[in-house]
């Protein structure tokens, strides 16, 4: 799994960030990151990106949504 995890990394410049999007400041980079790189996010804790969610069309996915995802190649 972990391997499959990394044949899909990229790297990504930050070159806009939509702050502030999240309740908690320190949340903002990540969604910046994910923005950025045209990415979904995996967190386990989903209470602070559902704004971001809702007002920036942001997919969010627990860890075992992504797993589940992954097996199934969606």
């Amino acid at each position: 799994m972990l391997g499959k995890l990394l044949s899909l990394a990229e790297f990504t410049t930050i070159y806009f960030t939509w702050r502030p999007t999240s309740p908690d400041p320190g949340d903002d980079l990540i969604i910046d990151c994910a923005m950025n790189a045209n990415a979904a996010i995996v967190i386990s804790n989903i209470k602070d990106f559902r704004s971001a969610q809702q007002i920036l069309g942001l997919q969010i996915f627990t860890p075992v949504e992504l797993i589940l995802k992954l097996i199934n190649n969606n």
